[in-house]
């Protein structure tokens, strides 16, 4: 597989850091270099299990990166997680670890993510009541205005992703981001919050990617407790260059518009994801 261009990265163990054995980080050191060498034209990496608590925190501040191509992320939605912001939206958990595991010397990659009941003891209980993808959304779209390299990897294909038909989801991803030179841009994550809803924005030097979201349509009340969602209304103060263009994640989006500094938001039940360019090319 070493020529073919559709293996884009090799993991030589996943989840590793399940093994009870003092001597991974030294077998890394050793096999990491050594597969990069026999698959030059891949991403070489390996793999810890899901960052939930401050053991596994301590497992990726101790592991080997500057030996793999890529830093790789496995994080989940879990209701039994010692961290709490685990426990929380997927925004934040998939922000916070992004922000905590980043490094300036190499691509991050959440290559598994997803929901879990408690302690990661099955799928998620709540999966069947989200026909609408509200939980794939948050952890599909997230990682990418969150400067991670690529989308959130979903986990649970066959008890979450197919019954509930959600691979509209990667067509929206792809409409979104079409086009866009993401080795050029140059971009920066940044985060805005008001009116009830969360922006996380990717800032580059010709275009703004963004996912806007309502903070009341969350997994508790929505999926839980089976509770309509109160939609938002209000503005974010935002600084954007360029036309703004709306793609709704799911039904009733609401009105979503840019103007005079601000981004004034009408009845907004879900989500949108934005996207504005400024025209001028990218240096």
């Amino acid at each position: 597989i070493g020529g073919d261009p559709t293996v884009a990265v090799i993991e030589l163990w996943n989840e590793m850091s399940c093994l009870p054995t003092d001597g991974m980080i030294a077998w890394n050191r050793v096999m990491l270099p050594a597969v990069r060498a026999m698959f030059p034209r891949q991403l070489v990496v390996n793999s810890l299990g899901s960052l939930c608590s401050p053991r596994s925190a301590q497992g990726y501040r101790d592991f080997c990166w500057d030996a793999s191509n890529l830093v790789q992320l496995h994080r989940y939605l879990d209701i039994g997680a010692a961290d709490e912001v685990c426990r929380s939206a997927p925004l934040e958990l998939l922000r916070d670890g992004i922000a905590r595991v980043s490094r300036p010397d190499r691509p991050i990659l959440v290559a598994e993510t997803g929901a879990v009941n408690a302690n990661h003891t099955g799928p998620f209980l709540y999966y069947p009541a989200d026909h609408d993808g509200l939980l794939m959304c948050d952890f599909v779209f997230a990682p990418v205005c969150c400067g991670a390299a690529g989308c959130g990897q979903m986990w649970h294909w066959e008890s979450y992703v197919e019954p509930n038909n959600l691979y509209w989801v990667y067509g929206l991803l792809r409409d979104w981001i079409d086009g866009v030179a993401f080795d050029r841009e140059a971009f920066v994550p940044e985060v805005f919050r008001g009116g009830g809803m969360t922006l996380l924005l990717l800032r580059g030097k010709r275009t703004a990617l963004g996912y806007l979201r309502n903070d009341a349509a969350n997994w508790e009340t929505v999926l839980r407790d089976l509770q309509p969602v109160v939609p938002a209304n209000g503005a974010i103060p935002l600084a954007l260059d360029g036309a703004l263009r709306v793609f709704p994640v799911g039904a009733e989006p609401g009105t979503v518009r840019y103007e005079s500094g601000r981004l004034r938001v009408d009845g907004l039940r879900f989500g949108v994801l934005l996207r504005a360019e400024t025209g001028a090319d990218a240096e």
